[in-house]
């Protein structure tokens, strides 16, 4: 059993234990993206309610210098830019795309995750 697991699954931590290769070497996804700051009008442009599914919405809010990404039935968790339109969660091996409408506001966000790309338009401010 296992309560973590590695992109290639659950099996590859076994692997590692087994084979007596440190996990200490695996690199997560999170800890090699580089982060950048985003300005408060960036951050502002992402902001809103996102339809990922009929019963799933993705919620992403600013506190202070900070992004927040909420999916419905899960605690939030912070976000970290890697472009102005570009984000990754540290929590999960996840990442989100954000397209831009002529009004600078994002339109929808398309979550990368598990080698999917699920697009959720924008429903809401």
């Amino acid at each position: 059993m296992t309560n973590a697991s590695t992109g290639t699954g659950g099996d590859d931590i076994g692997q590692h234990v087994l084979a007596g290769t440190p996990l200490a070497r695996l690199k997560l996804n999170a800890a090699t993206q580089p982060a950048v700051t985003l300005t408060e009008a960036q951050m502002d442009a992402l902001v809103g309610h996102y339809r990922l599914a009929p019963a799933v919405t993705v919620i992403i809010v600013r506190y202070g210098p900070r992004l927040f990404a909420q999916l419905t039935g899960q605690q939030g968790a912070e976000l970290f830019a890697t472009s102005p339109t570009e984000v990754f969660w540290k929590v999960a091996d996840a990442q989100a795309s954000f397209e831009l409408g002529p009004d600078g506001k994002a339109t929808r966000l398309v979550l990368h995750q598990n080698g999917r790309d699920q697009p959720a338009p924008r429903i809401t401010d």
